[in-house]
């Protein structure tokens, strides 16, 4: 056994021995492994630089023909170039890197700008718009092919990196240049045709196109872009011009040199009234984005904010124009001064006129005061009033001198006012009424009675007047009370025939104030003249 042991020793000893010596072999071994491995890779990145540097010029014809090609093998091919122009980027220290990583990105630039190219021809036509037998202007839903052909080249565009602003931008050009096709009177101009000149049933019509437009632009966009917050980025861009454009089609009408009158402007407010839920429900940003912040095309609210704001502003210069209408009504009476006798001044016919059609649309009257919890209806008469009020006395003002002819002139148009208003209310317009039975029209009568009280005061002092002699001084002839020609001529102008014809016709009514006034007076003028001449005077006039 020994033996055995010490024959194993020695074997073990000699596969050391070997070991040892194949040591190195092991390690050299290793070594050509790693530097085979080396070798392989330099080989694949070698052959990835080759592909890379030649990849421009390899790909060209097919991403400059897409449409020769089936749509998977043009995106692969527009892949491979991205994913080329990235390696070079990284690689710029190798030889010829730079002019292969700038014939890469001008064909990137060119493969850009064709599919941009394609895209918005594509989406130029592809919703397009004809009226119904009945007038009604109706989109028509795109085909599923050019829908598809439309979300495969935005697809390239996103790939390839496009400036998203400047794609929605040509999208939303586009879009609004084929609905100014067919809502447009001009397709070259930017006008919407909303003319508030026109009948409140031709707005109605192209209200009513605005809302089909705005909805089919919404539907169409959610066919194209597959991802939502882009899919509503797109319609923004293409609804938000249709709202300017109408937007400045009102602004255009309201600064017309034909104005516009205040009940044609509460008409148009309660049309957009009743169509302002349906435009807001379509303008409605979705979920996902109601939360979102932004300015300008970037806010998800822009499109809410400006149909609101074509309400609000309508309704604010309606406001104005029913409030502050006096200017417009003097320019339509044809008359800036007062008359020379007294009548019923074109102005009070032409504010009566006014309140009774703005009184006709009583409930679109209160829906427009209702944004305003201080205006009501009764207000806004009151304030008319008060105005036309305003305007007849300053009027009547202009008589300086002619007192008599200025109460006569309040009396009628204040009486003609008076009688007038009740005219104006509707009879189901209860409320409105009973205000105008118990504060307006009293107010009316009031300083119309007013007006006739300081009429009769005037009328007896200047009866009273007509008593007392000449202002010139009378002449008596020498040694006597006979007067002479040119004074007997004074007295014979002073009281003509005409003045007593006149005076015969006056109703004394208010006897005390006859006797406490005027008898003093008569009793002087008859002792002064007790002609026969001037007791027929005093006969005929009391």
């Amino acid at each position: 056994m020994r033996q055995v042991e010490a024959s194993l020793l020695g074997f073990q000893k000699g596969l050391l021995g070997v070991e040892r010596e194949m040591m190195p072999v092991y390690k050299l071994t290793e070594q050509l492994r790693g530097t085979q491995k080396n070798i392989d890779l330099s080989v694949l990145a070698l052959r990835q630089i080759n592909e890379n540097f030649v990849v421009a010029h390899e790909l060209a014809p097919v991403l400059l023909n897409g449409s020769k090609f089936d749509q998977d093998e043009y995106i692969k091919a527009l892949q491979k170039l991205l994913v080329a122009t990235a390696f070079l980027e990284g690689h710029r220290s190798y030889e010829g890197s730079v002019k292969a990583l700038d014939q890469a990105k001008e064909l990137l630039v060119q493969v850009r700008r064709k599919c941009l190219a394609d895209f918005v021809s594509i989406v130029s036509v592809l919703s397009r718009g004809e009226r119904e037998n009945d007038g009604a202007l109706k989109w028509v839903e795109p085909s599923k092919h050019d829908v598809a052909r439309a979300a495969q080249l935005l697809d390239c565009l996103l790939i390839s990196g496009v400036d998203q602003k400047e794609l929605l931008r040509e999208y939303g050009k586009q879009r609004f240049d084929a609905i100014r096709m067919f809502v447009g009177e001009n397709p070259s101009g930017g006008s919407m045709v909303f003319d508030l000149n026109t009948p409140i049933t031709t707005l109605a019509k192209h209200l009513n196109d605005f809302q089909v437009t705005i909805e089919a632009e919404r539907m169409l966009a959610g066919l194209i872009y597959s991802n939502e917050e882009l899919a509503n980025a797109a319609f923004r861009y293409a609804a938000h011009q249709v709202l300017e454009s109408w937007k400045k089609d009102i602004d255009v009408s309201l600064r017309s040199s034909k104005q516009l009158d205040a009940v044609k402007l509460l008409l148009v407010h309660d049309l957009l009234l009743s169509r302002l839920e349906a435009l807001e429900s379509a303008v409605l940003p979705p979920l996902l984005l109601r939360d979102r912040e932004g300015k300008g095309l970037e806010d998800p609210w822009i499109l809410s904010k400006a149909v609101n704001a074509i309400v609000t502003d309508l309704a604010e210069t309606a406001k104005q124009k029913l409030f502050n209408f006096q200017p417009g009504l003097v320019e339509a009476s044809g008359d800036r001064t007062v008359t020379r006798d007294g009548n019923v001044h074109p102005i009070s016919s032409h504010t009566l006129n006014f309140l009774r059609k703005v009184c006709e649309q009583a409930k679109p009257l209160k829906i427009l005061l209702a944004r305003d919890a201080d205006v009501s209806a009764v207000a806004f008469v009151d304030t008319a009033v008060t105005q036309l009020i305003g305007a007849l006395t300053a009027k009547a003002d202009q008589l300086k001198g002619r007192e008599s002819l200025k109460q006569l002139f309040l009396i009628n148009n204040f009486g003609y006012v008076a009688n007038s208003l009740p005219h104006c209310i509707q009879p189901e317009d209860a409320d409105l009424e009973k205000q105008l039975h118990s504060l307006i029209k009293p107010r009316v009568e009031m300083m119309r009675n007013d007006a006739l009280g300081a009429f009769i005061h005037l009328s007896y002092v200047s009866f009273k007047e007509n008593l007392n002699d000449p202002t010139e001084k009378l002449q008596y002839a020498k040694g006597g009370n006979v007067l002479t020609l040119e004074s007997g001529r004074l007295l014979k102008e002073k009281y003509s025939v005409s003045l007593v014809s006149s005076c015969s016709h006056w109703e004394l009514l208010n006897t005390a104030f006859v006797f406490r006034n005027l008898m003093n007076s008569w009793k002087n003028f008859t002792k002064r003249r007790g002609l026969t001449w001037w007791l027929k005077f005093l006969y005929v006039s009391t």
